[in-house]
């Protein structure tokens, strides 16, 4: 009698022990999973906060753009404030496109 209680002991404990290890492999791929995704969402706060920062710039650039060009033409001439506003502007915008193209290009190699 007390082999066959020896061997249940012993079954229930290799039992124990094999849903430990189970639990233990879930736990690990859902931690694992996690992870992966505080990444992407990480990834994708910075491109949002690149992405407000670059139109913010842009924006304040026409803006500029558009009050010099008013008053060049509430004056009937330009200057160096027009050309100056221009190149700002046309720089914004650059800076814009190629952040477009570097997330497109690091979404197409992911």
């Amino acid at each position: 009698m007390t082999t066959a209680v020896s061997i249940f002991s012993a079954l229930a404990s290799i039992i124990a022990a094999i849903i430990s290890a189970i639990a233990a492999v879930m736990v690990a791929k859902i931690n694992t999973r996690q992870e992966k995704q505080n990444k992407e969402i990480n990834e994708h706060n910075k491109r949002r906060e690149q992405e407000a920062i670059l139109s913010g710039k842009m924006v304040a650039a026409l803006c500029g753009l558009s009050d010099v060009t008013a008053e060049a033409v509430r004056g009937g001439y330009t200057n160096g404030n027009l050309e100056a506003a221009q190149k700002a502007a046309e720089k914004a915008e650059q800076e814009y496109e190629d952040f477009l193209k570097q997330i497109a290009l690091t979404d197409l190699t992911n």
